[in-house]
């Protein structure tokens, strides 16, 4: 009953809001603490014999290529033993608003596993009940091992069929699909899929265990269990998209910059799994977010790429800028929000433009502090008018103007800014420019 009403629930939500709708990251545990601290100390909440030989942060990070957390901070290390009489368990906890199917990728490293198997990470609800769901099993398989994967008992097993080394580190990501009806949600197991596209259709395995119940995941666990163990646990994400737990596109910087009546933009990824692109949007003070430009994405990559944008002609005041990362497959995410302020001139000014020389077009930038009336014109060496650029009365802010010579034979001209402010006050300046053909 518990599953159907959620169900409902999203699918009003679903109807509403749709169109608004964004993956996110949900959960992300790089375990960059001090090593020697007990995980217990940074956020996990013991759900079984609290402080009793606890997970323990070790020091170095598991690194894998192409995987976005790879190699930050430090790491988990879990253990079962039959020969301990207790072992701390520990839950983290995350909020996910809706009835969608959940994923959760992570870095393990085996460095033994007894001969009995055991689970060491899986699902479960929050507030923390004692269903737990994606057991992530491991068996002694030869001179090696096999990760395998349970909905909810430790009998009822799929294993892949790839056998594993000891010591080597293996992306994991365990799959939480919701399917309609009660107690037949599906889990599925990956080991080192691909970064370089979407979701496999193919699992490493998959429990279609119909005998347990259903649950709405909210959390995950490191789990001790009392049969021989030992792993290393690291770069834990979870969110509701294979494009953000796996390899989304990761914003190492995202900054703004005012100059004049301009704000640059500038951000770089650290990696990027089908991104077609970015939106960037804009909000004034009092307004909404609108779309104002768009940048083409580099599809999937590990490598680190930089983007740009210039916002211009912007009057006074304060702005705040996202971007719409969006994937092929039309899902997208935001990235934060930043600031950036555009002053008002506190003075005339006339720069020299640029680029200069020039063939055929430059651009001329002034300043006006208050309203003015403006005239702006160029002028041969002779002194004669070549060209009025400007001549009308406009508010005080910041001016770009095009200028363009085609028309003109090369040489040097000069061009002139007039303005006369409301409070009474002239200003004049001349500059020179090259036009070269």
């Amino acid at each position: 009953m518990k599953k159907i009403m959620y169900s409902l629930f999203f699918l009003v939500c679903f109807l509403l809001s749709s169109t608004l709708s964004a993956q996110v990251l949900n959960f992300n545990e790089n375990f960059d603490y001090p090593a020697g601290d007990s995980l217990n100390t940074h956020g996990w909440v013991p759900h079984s014999q609290p402080g009793v030989n606890p997970v323990m942060v070790v020091s170095g990070s598991l690194t894998y290529s192409g995987y976005t957390s790879s190699g930050i901070g430090n790491s988990a290390h879990v253990i079962g033993s039959a020969s301990l009489v207790s072992l701390e368990d520990l839950t983290a906890t995350f909020n996910i608003d809706s009835v969608s199917n959940v994923y959760c990728s992570f870095l393990a490293q085996v460095a033994s596993v007894g001969a009995q198997v055991d689970y060491f990470f899986h699902f479960r609800e929050n507030p923390v009940p004692s269903i737990l769901r994606g057991r992530v099993m491991l068996s002694a398989n030869g001179g090696g091992f096999r990760f395998g994967i349970s909905k909810g008992s430790t009998s009822n097993i799929t294993w892949d069929t790839t056998t594993r080394n000891f010591g080597e580190t293996y992306l994991i990501v365990l799959k939480y699909e919701y399917v309609a009806g009660d107690n037949n949600d599906l889990i599925h197991l990956f080991v080192n899929p691909s970064l370089g596209g979407g979701e496999p259709s193919t699992p490493d395995a998959t429990i279609p265990d119909t005998t347990g119940s259903d649950i709405i995941v909210n959390a995950v666990s490191l789990r001790q269990g009392s049969r021989d163990y030992d792993v290393i646990v690291d770069g834990i994400r979870v969110s509701t998209s294979w494009n953000e737990a796996p390899l989304p596109v990761e914003l190492s910087s995202f900054t703004a910059k005012a100059n004049g009546d301009a704000v640059t933009l500038n951000w770089s990824t650290a990696s990027e799994l089908n991104n077609a692109g970015f939106e960037i949007q804009r909000k004034s003070v009092h307004g909404e977010f609108i779309p104002i430009g768009y940048k083409k994405g580099a599809g999937t990559t590990s490598e680190r790429n930089v983007y740009s944008y210039t916002d211009s002609k912007l009057d006074a005041g304060n702005y705040t800028y996202r971007l719409k990362q969006i994937d092929y497959d039309g899902s997208f995410s935001y990235s934060k929000e930043i600031e950036a302020e555009v002053k008002m001139p506190m003075s005339f000014s006339l720069a020299q433009n640029y680029p200069n020389p020039f063939n055929p077009s430059t651009k001329i930038d002034f300043s006006i502090p208050v309203d003015s009336k403006v005239m702006l014109k160029v002028y041969n060496v002779l002194g004669e008018e070549v060209t009025s650029l400007l001549n009308s009365n406009i508010s005080a802010g910041n001016y770009s103007i095009d200028f363009n010579a085609s028309n003109l034979n090369s040489g040097v001209y000069f061009y002139r800014l007039e303005a006369s402010g409301i409070d009474g006050y002239h200003f004049s300046t001349i500059r020179k420019m090259i036009l070269t053909k």
